[in-house]
C-alpha cells in the first residue's frame, strides 16, 4: 500500500538489494525483535553517557509504542522524530554472510555451513546467528573515542579498521556484526 506523500525506493534497486540479501522484508520492529531474541546482551547503541543492549532497546521501543497507542497514534499515522545532537550516526553495508554460534565464533561461510550440515545434520539444531563479516562501516556527525577528542565529520566517511586483527596473536579475531 502506497502512503500519500511518500516517495518509494526505486523498485529495481530494492529488488537487487533483496536478491543480494542486503534487505529483508521485515519492519524495524521485526529486526529489533530478532536481535533482542538472538543477541539480547549485545550492545545496540552507546555513547559517552550510556550503553544500551538490544534487550533494553526493545523494552524502550515497546514502551514508546504503548505510549503512542495511548495517545491515539496507530498504524499508518505519521510522526516526526528528532534525534538529540549527541547521537552518533553510522551504517554498515556489504561484508560476507557468516553463520555464528559458540562453536564457530568467527563464523562459517555459506559453503562451510552447508558442508557442516551435510556432515552433521543435527548441527542445524544448534543456535546459529546470521551475521556479516567485515562489513563496510560509514560514520557521520560527532565521533567519540577514548583515544582522541570528539571530532565532527560533515558528510559520510568510511571507517577503516585498524590492523590489530592482522597480528599473529589476533588471528582468532573477526569483525562481525
Amino acid at each position: 500500500m502506497a502512503i500519500e506523500g511518500f516517495t518509494p525506493f526505486p523498485e529495481d534497486k530494492a529488488r537487487l538489494y533483496r536478491e543480494k540479501g542486503y534487505w529483508e522484508d521485515l519492519t524495524l520492529g521485526d529486526i529489533l525483535d530478532r536481535a533482542a531474541r538472538t543477541v539480547p546482551n549485545k550492545e545496540a547503541a552507546w555513547d559517552q553517557r550510556v550503553r544500551v543492549t538490544y534487550a533494553q532497546l526493545k523494552t524502550y521501543a515497546d514502551r514508546l509504542a504503548l505510549g503512542l497507542l495511548e495517545l491515539g497514534i496507530g498504524k499508518d499515522d505519521r510522526i516526526v522524530v528528532q534525534l538529540p545532537n549527541w547521537a552518533e550516526f553510522l551504517y554498515r553495508t556489504g561484508g560476507e554472510t557468516v553463520y555464528v554460534n559458540n562453536d564457530f565464533p568467527q563464523g562459517l561461510t555459506e559453503r562451510q555451513y552447508k558442508a557442516l550440515l551435510a556432515r552433521k545434520p543435527n548441527a542445524k539444531r544448534q543456535h546459529w546467528t546470521v551475521m556479516r563479516r567485515n562489513p563496510g562501516v560509514y560514520v557521520h556527525g560527532k565521533i567519540r573515542h577514548p583515544d582522541h577528542k570528539t571530532v565532527k565529520l560533515n558528510g559520510w566517511h568510511r571507517v577503516l579498521m585498524n590492523t590489530e586483527s592482522q597480528a599473529a596473536s589476533m588471528r582468532h579475531l573477526a569483525f562481525l556484526d
